[in-house]
């Protein structure tokens, strides 16, 4: 795994930065021998940013995107039996089977805050 954030400070009012996360592929929880069918689960990178802006003493608007991107992939995986391989994907003990099972990731998530700070001792 790869973290990556550059936060430039324009002006004293204004911050902004942008992060980068990047996962190389992992192989899934269960599958000790790496020789589950699915195969692993594939690396990825994701891309997000925030910015502050100080516009009055103690008072901040921020913005944040997570998933700038948008960008559909997975965290983990694991092994474990499916029971849901009947007619319909109904119940079926008799049918069940291995199958590889993975986490999705967050989709894209946008936050927008106002924020006032008291002033704290030695502020002044």
């Amino acid at each position: 795994m790869f973290k990556l954030r550059i936060e430039p400070t324009p002006t004293e009012s204004l911050a902004w930065a942008v992060s980068m996360i990047a996962a190389s592929r992992q192989f899934a929880r269960g599958d000790e021998n790496n020789a589950d069918a699915s195969g692993p689960v594939p690396g990825y990178v994701v891309w997000h940013a925030d910015a502050r802006y100080r516009f009055a003493p103690g008072w901040s608007v921020l913005a944040k995107a997570d998933n700038l991107l948008n960008r559909r992939y997975a965290t983990f995986g694991g092994l474990g039996s499916n029971f849901f391989r009947g007619a319909g994907s109904m119940f079926s003990a008799a049918d069940a089977a291995p199958e590889q099972f993975r986490t999705p990731a967050a989709p894209r998530a946008l936050w927008l805050a106002l924020e006032y700070r008291f002033a704290q001792r030695g502020d002044r």
